[in-house]
């Protein structure tokens, strides 16, 4: 997650070129890359994660606890943004704790758990569109479904997976941004 200096986070609603940072995940390395910038990358997992100064952060009206991940990477993302006060920070997952109940926190998300798209929509969308190269990426699903109709996933009110039932909640209003710009 993006911070500023006062510890509240940044998304692409604040800075729309996020959306154009490719990240990887290869051999337990985080990769990130953009257009016009060296790439880096850093460890998914941190060892010494626990040894860090702690940070308080906060995600619209929720707070959390939280490490920065590294100086090269917060270096990466100031050069990338320029914008000289910004710190990207991991959760501590060991202290993530989510109490039950609707209006408790959950890691870094400041809407909801998931987001759900199906093929159907997406089909349905792009045959409206001059611009065919949409994808599921442009609006970054947990789950990418098959097998409904189109918008169908627009009409429920939860989505039962295996002993788990999620209810749905609201949009994800970055989801409605272009990617290139």
């Amino acid at each position: 997650m993006m911070i500023v200096e006062n510890d509240f986070f940044v998304s692409q609603r604040e800075e729309p070129s996020l959306a154009r940072v490719q990240l990887s995940y290869r051999d337990g390395n985080i990769h990130i890359g953009a257009e016009g910038m060296p790439s880096i990358n850093f460890p998914a997992l941190d060892p010494d994660a626990r040894k860090k100064e702690r940070k308080s952060v906060r995600v619209r009206k929720n707070s959390y606890v939280a490490v920065d991940v590294s100086s090269e990477a917060s270096a990466w993302f100031r050069r990338y943004l320029k914008k000289d006060n910004l710190h990207l920070v991991r959760i501590l997952q060991e202290e993530c704790y989510r109490p039950t109940g609707s209006n408790n926190p959950i890691a870094f998300q400041d809407s909801a758990s998931f987001h759900i798209v199906s093929e159907a929509s997406l089909q349905d969308l792009k045959s409206r569109l001059s611009d065919k190269t949409i994808s599921e990426r442009n609006f970054r699903p947990n789950f990418f479904i098959v097998g409904c109709d189109a918008y169908a996933e627009d009409t429920w009110s939860y989505v039962q997976l295996g002993e788990a039932t999620l209810v749905y909640k609201e949009r994800c209003l970055s989801s409605f941004r272009s990617r290139r710009s």
